[in-house]
């Protein structure tokens, strides 16, 4: 699970390099949307995934709660992202399908992290 947080953490951050790379040649809907979503996915996904990963290595005994705080903030940032997506057509354009498997795996990754987070220890 500790492997899987630092993987997800640098996909994020992976993201965010990208976009910074391609956003002007994105619509501008698209780029206001994301714009939002640069600290929170940076505070808010990143750094609780990686705090999780390190308490889980270093076996510590909050490291559940760590994993359910995560799963959450990773939940239910997909769940707006989806939420946008449906509502503006963006599952439609060309980015769609890149789009669709962010949000599947956000919304997956953070049910794995809240599941793992109240699980038996």
């Amino acid at each position: 699970m500790a492997l899987a947080q630092k993987i997800a953490a640098g996909i994020v951050v992976a993201f965010w390099v990208s976009f910074l790379g391609e956003y002007k040649t994105l619509s501008p809907a698209i780029v206001d949307f994301e714009w939002n979503f640069v600290a929170p996915d940076l505070l808010w996904i990143v750094a609780p995934l990686l705090f999780a990963s390190h308490l889980l290595v270093t076996g510590h005994r909050k490291a559940r709660v760590a994993c359910a705080i995560a799963g959450g903030a990773l939940f239910y940032l997909g769940f707006l992202d989806v939420m946008y997506n449906v509502l503006h057509g963006q599952y439609w354009t060309d980015r769609g399908v890149l789009d669709a498997a962010v949000n599947l795996a956000c919304l997956a990754f953070g049910v794995v992290n809240m599941r793992y987070g109240w699980g038996d220890e």
